[in-house]
């Protein structure tokens, strides 16, 4: 399995057998922390946990509504600059669709993450603000890996998601990769206006209500649909080329990001 494939087989497992990751899987799931980025100005760094350290402080650190009981956490952190929050939904997804391709499970726990209590179980770099957890072992002996239908249930639809623009033959193909990303509370933030091959990736803005509980977590979730988008492209054959442009304004959206993918050329992706 690879990467692309991992978008559509991918489930979060909340579930996990009560046993490590062999010791063979821990060494590639630390090759794995070396992350595929996009702008690599903004400091990031994951660490992996030892699951028993980190439950004896989950509940303080993310509240009981997210606590999962795993063998093993990673936990991400960053330098609060710039899109921050985005480019740790970019590496740590990344990551997490590597490790579903090498047969381990997963889950995005948390969103306000608090940073006294999860000091005592790992050292956050000096000027770094974590930002998510993330659960990882071998799912529980009832509980399936992969699913089994890759049919995205309950997802909005590419029309639904459409602010503008026509879907050229080229993001056709690509959708379905993005559609599939997963999100906070399945709320989707994303929205898309087209230009030709130029995607301008867009985020909607939680009412007032919201607010307060997605805000954070949802910036999050706009750097995990622009990894599938990233994903998809490369296996279609394009090379990515992510930067932001002069794009057209929607009332109650917060522009991100444009895509453009070039056929048989390589270029690398630009920071944000």
């Amino acid at each position: 399995m690879n990467n692309y494939e991992a978008i559509f087989r991918r489930q979060s497992i909340r579930n996990y057998a009560d046993e490590p990751i062999v010791a063979e899987h821990l060494v590639q799931v630390a090759t794995l922390t070396e992350m595929d980025r996009i702008n690599t100005d903004i400091a990031l760094d994951i660490q992996l946990v030892d699951g028993a350290k980190m439950q004896r402080v989950l509940s303080g650190i993310i509240g009981n509504l997210g606590k999962i009981i795993a063998p093993h956490y990673l936990v991400a952190s960053a330098s609060p600059q710039g899109n921050y929050l985005e480019e740790v939904g970019y590496a740590v997804e990344n990551l997490v669709l590597r490790l579903t391709a090498a047969g381990i499970a997963s889950c995005w726990i948390g969103g306000h993450v608090k940073p006294e209590q999860l000091a005592t179980v790992v050292t956050i770099p000096d000027g770094h603000e974590p930002v998510v957890i993330v659960a990882l072992g071998m799912p529980a002996a009832h509980v399936e890996l992969y699913r089994v239908d890759s049919e995205n249930k309950h997802r909005k639809t590419g029309a639904e998601l459409t602010l503008a623009g026509e879907v050229s033959k080229n993001w056709e193909q690509l959708l379905p990769a993005l559609l599939a990303a997963p999100s906070a509370a399945n709320t989707q933030p994303w929205r898309f206006a087209f230009d030709g091959d130029t995607m301008h990736l867009y985020a909607a803005q939680p009412n007032v209500l919201l607010r307060p509980l997605f805000e954070h977590i949802n910036h999050v979730d706009m750097g995990i649909v622009l990894c599938h988008c990233v994903v998809a492209g490369q296996h279609e054959g394009f090379s990515p080329v992510v930067s932001a442009l002069a794009a057209p304004s929607f009332a109650g959206m917060r522009y991100f990001v444009s895509v453009k993918f070039v056929a048989g050329i390589e270029i690398p992706a630009a920071g944000h």
